[in-house]
């Protein structure tokens, strides 16, 4: 429902990228199923939760709220080694059947299944396809064909997966599009102290200073915690310890995002070695096997041009709670927004009475 294609993004991230990109389509989960990876288990994001939990904060002790509490979201986490608890386990084979192997460069996920002519297929650097085209054909492949196809699993019953979501759909939680990014945005690593130069927030090895004239006048000396994009460094939120809004801290020096992510890239490249590269490139096959692709990639594109129908009998929308500290009442900040319920079918009603 949500997918992120990891290749420089750290992978803490890329679970965030991928949750962001299934609500936005689909609506907010109640609960999600994760296995015990650590791009599931980190703070700002789920708490720690799981097998890897760690321990319980002494008492008095800080604790911003996570990503997941913020959207209402019960994180499950898989029982270690347990394959039949993992039912995403059989879509990746799936996958790797009917689209990866398509590919002429594919590796292999073992020794075993890589191809013995691998190494002539990578000596020809421009016969490869490029990571844009890539994750074009992956989301056509997920929406157009895979998401398209009928599939005889549990709840399934011969629908295919869209069909399967909207006929069961009874209620469907929503983010106001103004309020998505907030929602999404990372959290410091615990509290940090006001200064007179500011907060020093360290992001990607790096440490960086924000400031703002009421932030240092009214806090200075105090703890705060922030919230941040690493889409956009040049500003973060400010909150106090008890979770009220103070500020938005601008960055003193000048600080280019695609820098800092170029610097990240090539500090990954030099780690993982040129081997690891190639694992982003999949298997050598003939050319019966690009004709496939094409025929499932053009299948999908098609079926595109109609894009499902996901209404829910009851809307209801998700929001931030977030208020404002005081004094600084210039700050721009969050604003409490109830808890909207549309019950669909009592609309419907009233029009069919009225007409």
């Amino acid at each position: 429902m949500g997918w992120q294609l990891w290749i420089w993004t750290i992978k803490s991230q890329s679970a965030i990228y991928a949750l962001k990109r299934g609500i936005e389509k689909y609506g907010v989960p109640k609960a999600i199923l994760v296995d015990n990876g650590r791009e599931y288990l980190f703070q700002d994001f789920s708490g720690n939760a799981g097998f890897r939990k760690k321990a319980k904060p002494k008492a008095g002790e800080f604790k911003p709220p996570t990503i997941l509490e913020t959207l209402g979201i019960e994180i499950r986490v898989a029982i270690p080694k347990n394959a039949r608890g993992k039912s995403i386990e059989r879509a990746f084979k799936t996958v790797k059947e009917t689209f990866s192997k398509l590919f002429a460069s594919y590796t292999g996920g073992s020794v075993d299944e890589k191809p013995e002519g691998l190494k002539d297929v990578l000596k020809d650097i421009e016969g490869l396809i490029s990571i844009d085209e890539f994750t074009s054909y992956v989301d056509t492949y997920i929406d157009g064909y895979y998401n398209q196809q009928s599939h005889n699993g549990l709840g399934m019953w011969g629908n295919t997966p869209d069909e399967a979501y909207a006929e069961l759909l009874h209620e469907k939680r929503v983010v106001p599009k103004d309020k998505l990014h907030l929602m999404f945005m990372r959290y410091s690593k615990g509290t940090i102290k006001v200064g007179k130069n500011g907060i020093t927030l360290k992001i990607y090895g790096e440490h960086l200073q924000y400031s703002d004239p009421n932030l240092w006048r009214d806090y200075f000396g105090k703890s705060v915690y922030v919230r941040y994009s690493p889409d956009n460094l040049t500003s973060v939120r400010v909150y106090n310890t008890d979770n009220q809004f103070i500020c938005t801290a601008k960055l003193e020096k000048k600080l280019s995002y695609n820098a800092t992510k170029e610097e990240l890239q090539k500090a990954t490249l030099e780690k993982k070695a040129q081997e690891k590269i190639i694992k982003d490139y999949k298997k050598v096959k003939n050319i019966q096997a690009q004709d496939a692709l094409d025929a499932i990639i053009n299948e999908g594109a098609e079926k595109l041009k109609t894009p499902p129908n996901f209404n829910a009998e009851i809307l209801r929308i998700i929001s931030t709670n977030e208020q404002q500290a005081e004094p600084l009442q210039k700050a721009a900040g969050g604003e409490d927004m109830p808890l909207l319920t549309i019950d669909m079918n009592a609309a419907v009603a009233r029009l069919r009475a009225k007409k």
